[in-house]
């Protein structure tokens, strides 16, 4: 009796974050995604509640930014198409819901007292990110995985493709390291494998580059004959 009457002698709006927890909690529980993204999430969901960039959303919307974040914050990003994925809505919906600087949100915890998420780096998207997740869909593993994570690290830090998204330069380091380790895998394929987050455009215009400097280790293409010629 007593569990029921401080439940309803709370008031409204720490019932609405009650359940917005439960639903948060739900939806870690069917992406598989780890315990601490999703108490950062519900440490973000209560921060942020009252953030300017929380009006105009809607608590599904609310729900698709705070775990975004959150696996932004803990160096596991998700891209938008998994995100609308995940929550089942569609991806307009969360492109607006992931529309959010990490700027702001950084300032936001910094001025909060109460606020321990301070140390939480919400820094950019790399290449390197994606690799690992998007080699499991592709059925790559071990070396090749390591190889196109070396690709996309050289990538990054020397802006070998400017103006790409982080995800397309993976899925193009992965399709690249899949033709020079003689991997049966197609353009379309890759695209369909994941998601059709990356158009087939993308990833061409990506593999151009690679191909055009050959990012390929120097030291494993006795190993990998095919890296000679592609």
């Amino acid at each position: 009796v007593a569990k029921w009457m401080s439940w309803f002698g709370g008031s409204q709006s720490e019932k609405s974050y009650a359940d917005e927890v439960q639903l948060l909690r739900r939806v870690g529980s069917v992406g598989n995604l780890p315990r601490a993204v999703m108490n950062t999430a519900e440490q973000l969901l209560f921060r942020l509640r009252r953030h300017p960039a929380s009006r105009g959303l809607t608590k599904p919307m609310r729900r698709v930014r705070n775990i975004w974040l959150a696996c932004q914050a803990h160096g596991c990003p998700r891209t938008v198409p998994e995100m609308a994925t995940l929550f089942r809505i569609d991806p307009r919906v969360a492109v607006r819901s992931c529309s959010l600087n990490f700027e702001d949100v950084a300032d936001t915890l910094e001025r909060d007292p109460l606020s321990n998420h301070r140390n939480l780096y919400f820094g950019p998207m790399l290449p390197g990110h994606f690799v690992h997740r998007f080699g499991n869909r592709l059925g790559l593993s071990g070396k090749p995985v390591q190889i196109a994570l070396f690709v996309a690290t050289v990538v990054a830090r020397f802006d070998v493709t400017p103006g790409n998204r982080p995800h397309a330069v993976a899925a193009a380091a992965l399709y690249y390291v899949s033709l020079c380790c003689g991997v049966a895998q197609t353009k379309k394929n890759t695209w369909l494998l994941l998601d059709r987050e990356i158009s087939e455009v993308g990833i061409q215009r990506c593999l151009t580059k690679l191909c055009f400097y050959r990012l390929f280790p120097l030291e494993l293409r006795e190993e990998f004959p095919l890296a000679t010629v592609v």
